[in-house]
Order: C-alpha cells, then sequence, then structure tokens
C-alpha cells in the first residue's frame, strides 16, 4: 500500500480498505444483522428443603375419653385478666381453639390432648 496523501481521494481510499478489510463493505444497503449471543446463564438461588408438615394425630373417640372429642387444638389459653368477679354465667377462663374457633375444655379428653398433641399445656393471657 501507498503512503496516504493528505488530500481528500488518500483518506478515502484509507477508509473504504479499512472497511473491506473489517467485512463492512459489502456495497449494499442491507442492514447487518447483530451476531447470535448466546442466553446469559440465569442463576438460581438455592432452594430451602420444604417444611416438614406434623400433622396432629386423627381424633379417635377412645373407652375413657366419655364420648369427648379427641383433636389436637392450635391453641389452648387460659385468660388471667383481670376484672371482676365472675358471674357464674360468664364462660369460662380455660378454652381451646379448634379450626380457628374458641371451644370449650369440657368437650375435649384434656388426657389424650396432654399426651399426644404440640400444644398440650394452657397459654397464660395476660
Amino acid at each position: 500500500m501507498q503512503k496516504a496523501k493528505v488530500g481528500s481521494r488518500a483518506v478515502t481510499m484509507s477508509l473504504v480498505f479499512v472497511l473491506l478489510a473489517c467485512g463492512g463493505g459489502s456495497g449494499t444497503s442491507e442492514p447487518v444483522a447483530p451476531a447470535p449471543t448466546a442466553p446469559a446463564p440465569t442463576a438460581t438461588a438455592p432452594t430451602a428443603p420444604a417444611p416438614t408438615v406434623v400433622e396432629p394425630p386423627t381424633p379417635t373417640p377412645g373407652p375413657g375419653s366419655a364420648g369427648k372429642e379427641r383433636t389436637c387444638p392450635e391453641a389452648w389459653y387460659f385468660n388471667a385478666m383481670p376484672g371482676i368477679i365472675p358471674d357464674p354465667g360468664s364462660p369460662p377462663r380455660e378454652y381451646l381453639v379448634v379450626g380457628g374457633q374458641r371451644r370449650e375444655i369440657a368437650e375435649f379428653d384434656l388426657d389424650w390432648i396432654k399426651a399426644n398433641c404440640p400444644v398440650n399445656k394452657p397459654q397464660t393471657v395476660h
């Protein structure tokens, strides 16, 4: 190649040569598609093991329960909130929560609950 002259013809020839050498001088005005790229790797967070679900024992009436329900409660409360002397018609201060509903202690086999359920003693509420 000859030394480039400072004139416009020499600069034009140099640019044409550079474009042809780079593959951009096909002589057509068609757009050049970008080179395909590999998809970015997706980062997957480590998954924690699924929590172990402990199913409460199945309610089973048995001898000695005198027809009382054997179901594990969701909660067992003793209401120790201060108040006036309880009225004989007021609800008991100790109760269970089963299925999201307040249930009375007298309906359940407490010995079975104490021996078989995760909630096996009352929680005091002040």
